[in-house]
């Protein structure tokens, strides 16, 4: 308020008041007991009642400012106005004129603040209050409101995206009112703005990932300076919420693998703000003792006969009850903190702690008003459906539909709901009931910003289903509504997405083209680009090498980046360009080691030297894939490619040892099991390629049994490290023909070889499986002597759900056959094609 009337306050009260005097003191006791409404009511009811009275422009005032206070905007502009048009106002009103010029424009921002956003109303009271403003400062560019009259002038040009002119002048102000107790309120709203800057930045399709960095990192510094120094517990307060908004803000936009790391420790540091947030209470009581003490200095500058401290501490006083009055009319800012961190951790996919908050939060009692239980039961729902625990997110589901149906907050619930039915590890699996849930999602929401996905969604579940035709029918009836640009880009994306599942692959080109085509400058176009690199690769790899090449050119900073590099090197190499292909090959590896496609291109480099037969270069390329990605799920075809390449150069030892190398570092994983079966396989060919035991010399007869001691050492590990793997029916059929070699070579009967397939199955007899997998190979042995006695033995075995070696198989089915019973050797065949 005013510094009204100061040389009267710091005199001596008169021994009694007037009536329209106590008439001002009553309407005085009651604004400053924050009934505002009621004290207008007292200021105008002093007005019309004492229309000549000198203190008229004071009572305008007031009245003015208790409307401001209570929200009555345009009554607030009338009361402010009637005092600023008055041509015959006192010189010693001078004063109030000047802070009711100051005032018009504060009201028009808080009135803007209240209206919706997209009420072109509200662009029209923004720009008029920054018109006053400007006029103001111009006219008392020395006052003492210049500090808020910048600060709140710095507010309507953020409310209206003025983003930079607002920071020019919140810095401009930090920098002339150094000393000022309310400078940290410029800095608060610098640091907000930096952070919405940020944010919008990183919205864009091609960010300055680094701008914004900078951005968000300055906006933290503020904040983070306002609460070390410890001088304004509410705004303290205020700045601790903010970090948290700007660290999950910061976070969201880390999505991808390499950036985890990075995202949870931000999240981290979010949670730790929103829980340092303080409670409504504190907060108030707070701000009234800073009230107090800035009174209390108002006091002493008037017992001083200090006119300028009295004025100065007058108006900071007022300045901080108009923050009193917003911080009284807000929620408890503690509760919303603790909804921000179970989004912190729903957006961390920590389910069950977001779940227990909102649970936890509900069984306290603590829910206050429909808002805060819808949003905790929305919450709980989407938990449970992201963990796909279907029956309660059902039930959880039913409960929000019966109360909240078509609530905006809910606008990816449906597409959540219909997901868990098509995640292809549920026994839950239904994508009819995934398709109810979409529709039901696009009626509720035709203009929600799930729409497209919902849309996108329902075509694959209707694709999953081989139901082609209507999912391109539900695109095209959303296409057929002109729906608005942001909704109709993803419409178009999405239908040539369709297309590409539908493996109709020219027409998703022409149609990814035409995304970007008709939307150039958004995300989609820039994605529709990248799908055109890619999909020309094998429709046209001449002209994939093109689009990928100026892809590039127009994305430099993009994330597809490497899959499009990936894609060029691959329609090179098609297109005869071997070496081009290897150098961008080896580029994308270089520049971006950690991306998806990069582990790829040392297989992509080895295929194309080794097509030129450079053999040497595909093997050291390899060798650097295993040194440079020890830990990827492709170790074991590296190993293996580098095999294959030896044992085709008639390098077969080498092969051997290559294979030796990946059991002994991997032991336990599933490509050992592949290494161990072609260990067997390539030492019984070594032990061929010695000839007949019988016939040859000893050194030769040295080597043999070395090769099926070792061909039988691997697939008896194999055997017994990997039982239940796809790989031992195989290796069983190469441990019975080393057995064969042994009998051959007069070093075992059949009966020993009998014996040592009883003994192995025996081995196994905690294992069925396995037990009838060596048992089956056993019978195929005795096929050759009595073939009526190694069918009874099979049948004996067989089991239809089990995978058993396609030669074996065949000889079963051979043998049905021969007995007749041709439905059974059907159905044997059938399995075989099924197997493999």
């Amino acid at each position: 308020m005013s510094s009204l009337a100061a040389g009267q306050a710091m005199a001596q009260a008169p021994a009694a008041a007037t009536r329209d005097q106590q008439m001002m003191l009553d309407a005085q006791a009651l604004s400053e007991a924050g009934k505002y409404a009621e004290a207008a009511a007292k200021y105008e009811e002093l007005i019309k009642a004492f229309p000549q009275v000198p203190s008229i422009p004071e009572a305008y005032f007031r009245a003015g400012y208790a409307y401001y206070l209570g929200g009555n905007y345009d009554e607030a502009l009338r009361s402010f106005k009637k005092i600023a048009d008055n041509p015959n106002l006192a010189p010693e009103f001078a004063t109030i004129k000047e802070l009711s010029l100051s005032m018009s424009p504060q009201v028009l921002v808080a009135k803007a603040a209240k209206m919706d956003v997209n009420d072109k109303a509200r662009t029209v009271v923004l720009e008029d209050a920054v018109k006053q403003f400007d006029a103001y400062l111009a006219k008392y560019p020395t006052s003492d409101e210049v500090e808020s009259a910048n600060y709140s002038k710095a507010m309507a040009l953020y409310q209206l995206e003025k983003f930079d002119p607002s920071m020019v002048v919140l810095r401009d102000n930090m920098k002339k009112f150094v000393a000022s107790p309310t400078m940290q309120d410029s800095q608060y709203l610098l640091a907000l703005t930096l952070a919405t800057v940020a944010s919008k930045e990183m919205q864009k399709p091609t960010p300055d990932v680094k701008s914004a960095d900078g951005q968000f990192d300055e906006g933290e510094s503020l904040l983070r300076d306002i609460i070390a120094k410890n001088q304004n517990i509410p705004l303290i307060n205020d700045s601790q919420f903010q970090v948290g908004e700007l660290l999950l803000a910061r976070g969201g936009f880390l999505r991808t693998k390499e950036e985890e790391q990075k995202r949870d420790a931000i999240f981290v540091k979010a949670l730790d703000s929103y829980r340092s947030v303080a409670s409504k209470d504190r907060v108030v009581a707070a701000q009234k003792a800073r009230i107090a003490y800035f009174k209390d200095l108002m006091v002493k500058a008037g017992q001083a006969k200090d006119t300028a401290g009295f004025q100065k501490y007058k108006r900071i006083s007022e300045k901080e009850t108009e923050k009193l009055a917003i911080i009284e009319a807000k929620t408890d800012q503690t509760l919303t903190a603790k909804f921000k961190t179970g989004l912190v951790f729903f957006t961390q996919g920590k389910m069950d702690e977001t779940r227990v908050l909102f649970t936890h939060l509900e069984q306290l009692g603590a829910l206050e008003g429909d808002e805060e239980k819808k949003q905790a039961l929305y919450f709980v729902t989407m938990s449970y459906a992201a963990q796909v625990v279907v029956e309660k997110a059902e039930t959880k589901y039913k409960e929000f539909q019966a109360t909240y149906s078509g609530d905006p907050i809910a606008q990816n619930l449906q597409l959540i709901m219909g997901a868990m039915f098509l995640n292809p590890d549920s026994k839950f699996k239904n994508p009819d009931k995934a398709i109810e849930y979409f529709k039901e999602g696009l009626k509720l929401y035709p203009k929600s910003s799930s729409y497209g996905a919902l849309v996108v969604a329902l075509g694959g579940a209707l694709i999953e289903l081989k139901r082609y035709d209507e999912a391109l029918a539900e695109l095209d009836k959303v296409k057929q509504t002109k729906p608005p640009k942001e909704l109709a880009v993803d419409v178009d994306f999405y239908y040539a997405t369709a297309l590409v599942l539908m493996g109709k692959t020219n027409e998703s080109v022409d149609a990814f083209k035409a995304v970007r085509e008709t939307y150039p400058g958004t995300q989609q176009a820039q994605d529709a680009h990248a799908q055109v690199a890619q999909l020309l690769l094998t429709v046209d790899p001449k002209q994939a090498v093109g689009e990928c090449e100026s892809f590039r050119k127009q994305f430099p900073q993009s994330r597809d980046v490497p899959v499009v590099m990936m894609a060029q090197g691959r329609a090179l190499a098609a297109t005869s360009k071997p070496a081009e292909a290897l150098t961008l090959l080896k580029q994308l590896a270089t520049d971006y080691p950690k991306s998806d496609p990069a582990p790829f291109t040392y297989f992509e480099r080895s295929k194309i030297l080794a097509e030129q037969q450079k053999f040497d270069e595909c093997l050291a390329v390899m060798k650097e894939f295993i040194t440079q990605y020890p830990d990827s799920p492709t170790l074991f075809q590296a190993y293996d490619f580098m095999a294959q390449i030896l044992t085709s150069q008639g390098k077969g030892q080498e092969a051997i040892k290559v294979y030796d190398d990946f059991v002994a570092k991997r032991p336990k994983e599933a490509g050992a099991a592949d290494a161990l079966l072609k260990l067997s396989g390539l030492w019984k060919g070594y032990t061929e390629s010695q000839g007949n035991y019988i016939v040859i010399e000893e050194a030769k007869r040295i080597e043999w049994r070395k090769g099926i001691e070792k061909s039988t050492e691997a697939a008896e590990r194999l055997l017994k490290d990997f039982p239940e793997g796809t790989q031992v029916a195989l290796v069983l059929n190469n441990l019975m023909e080393v057995q064969r070699l042994l009998v051959i070579g007069k070093l075992k009967t059949d009966a020993d070889l009998e014996k040592y397939f009883q003994d192995l199955a025996q081995k196994f007899s905690g294992q069925p499986g396995t037990q009838a997998k060596v048992l089956f190979t056993l019978a195929s042995f005795t096929f050759t002597k009595d073939k009526a006695k190694a069918v009874e033995q099979m049948k004996g075995v067989y089991n239809p759900d089990l995978k058993f070696a396609p030669e074996d198989l065949d000889l079963f089915g051979e043998a049905l056959i021969d007995g007749g019973e041709i439905d059974e050797a059907i159905q044997v065949y059938e399995k075989i094609n099924k197997d493999n």
